[in-house]
């Protein structure tokens, strides 16, 4: 998700090979073949004791109540960007693969956006005159560019973050990207919940701009709760730790009373240091340590080297009998082409994302909860508009591979 989404905010991410994936959806029509035949009342008169009663007419058919239109939803997405033209399309598949298996009421049309703010701003602006609900814009800066903008007055599901998110946001505006900086605090809420105040924590990242970014929002969330963080960052290049860096840590586990350790790395990094970490240190990573998409797991080499690593990661990555999980489609790609765990968040994302933007376009104004692909999801309404809320779900690796968690209390 990191290399992916974390390039998606700032804007710049690399171009990627084309993805030859469509969605496995059902068919369109299937949520309405069981409908009900009409029903239509009648009314008979009752006979007469004198003579025998008329042949009744029928009475007309009483009035159908009028049919609401189907309201309707614009997927603003960058399609045809250079840059972000294939998460773009993997998030277009989600969303219609989920609006494929329930449709009634509502209509969906995808709107190329652009990449830039003032072409995301443009095509906003179209889509909101037509539409009920807008779902985007994909890219950090479109997002930044429509809050500056003042102009939402409809409902709107931004599918990235701005820079620095303010306390008050545009009224109609749910920010509901996925996030590492918000699983990196969701982490360090759970690694607190079983050590004391003042407990300190380790927490290990590298040069790499979004390991630098939720190293820092665990070591904050962790402040926060009363613990102590103390950081270090260890040179990388081309994936590889530098001996140094290794040499310098292994110095200060050996010096430093610790009773966490939070690994903000991705698995191949890990690989490379997991042997200096003291194996009674409980020991809590980046959703990216799982690299291999759930499809893959039966037959993908163990990461054995990660045994005990606790992990918040999305249901639609690692819980094979979660009731939406099941449900929807998997995300089918040419067999030639390697799964990216990446994408398939993106993916799950666009899942989500419909099944609230349905919610908000049938329910205009309704707070709702939802068990969703990518977590547990919450949205609240009130004077000041949404607010929006993703719990993940607490996983451990076993085995190799990432499991519902069902861990023993943990010491200091």
């Amino acid at each position: 998700m990191a290399n992916l989404i974390q390039k998606i905010a700032a804007g710049w991410l690399l171009a990627l090979g084309c993805v030859c994936a469509q969605a496995n959806t059902a068919d369109a029509g299937d949520a309405n073949k069981d409908a009900p035949p009409e029903v239509r009342t009648f009314s008979v008169p009752q006979p007469s004791s004198s003579a025998p009663a008329p042949a009744a007419a029928p009475a007309p058919a009483a009035a159908a109540p009028a049919e609401r239109p189907p309201r309707r939803i614009a997927l603003l997405l960058p399609l045809h960007s250079e840059n972000l033209g294939q998460v773009a399309e993997v998030l277009r598949q989600g969303f219609m693969a989920a609006h494929e298996i329930q449709s009634d009421g509502v209509l969906v049309n995808v709107v190329e956006s652009g990449e830039n703010g003032a072409d995301v701003l443009d095509n906003y602006q179209l889509a909101l005159s037509q539409h009920d609900v807008i779902v985007g814009p994909l890219s950090r800066a479109g997002v930044e560019t429509l809050i500056a903008s003042g102009g939402l007055s409809k409902p709107t599901l931004a599918l990235n973050y701005p820079e620095k998110i303010s306390e008050r946001l545009p009224h109609n505006l749910l920010l509901m990207g996925l996030s590492l900086e918000d699983e990196a605090r969701q982490s360090a809420q759970w690694a607190a919940q079983n050590l004391p105040k003042g407990a300190r924590a380790l927490v290990l990242s590298s040069n790499i701009a979004w390991q630098r970014r939720a190293a820092k929002a665990f070591a904050l969330q962790w402040q926060k709760l009363g613990m102590e963080a103390l950081q270090q960052e260890i040179w990388s290049s081309s994936g590889f730790l530098s001996a140094a860096g290794l040499e310098q840590l292994k110095k200060r586990l050996s010096s430093e009373k610790l009773q966490l350790i939070y690994i903000a790395l991705d698995a191949e990094q890990t690989r490379q240091l997991r042997n200096l970490l003291p194996p009674e240190l409980p020991q809590y990573g980046s959703s990216q340590l799982n690299r291999i998409a759930l499809q893959d797991q039966e037959h993908a080499d163990p990461a054995l080297f990660l045994d005990g690593v606790r992990v918040l990661d999305i249901p639609w990555q690692f819980q094979r009998d979660h009731a939406a999980v099941m449900v929807y489609p998997r995300l089918l790609q040419n067999a030639e082409q390697k799964r990216s765990a990446d994408l398939e968040r993106l993916y799950g994302l666009g899942i989500d994302a419909y099944r609230i933007a349905r919610v908000l376009a049938l329910q205009t104004g309704q707070a709702l909860e939802l068990d969703g692909v990518t977590g547990r999801l919450q949205v609240k309404v009130n004077k000041n508009g949404f607010s929006f809320e993703r719990q993940l779900p607490q996983a451990v690796f076993r085995q190799g591979v990432l499991q519902n968690h069902g861990l023993p209390q943990l010491g200091p």
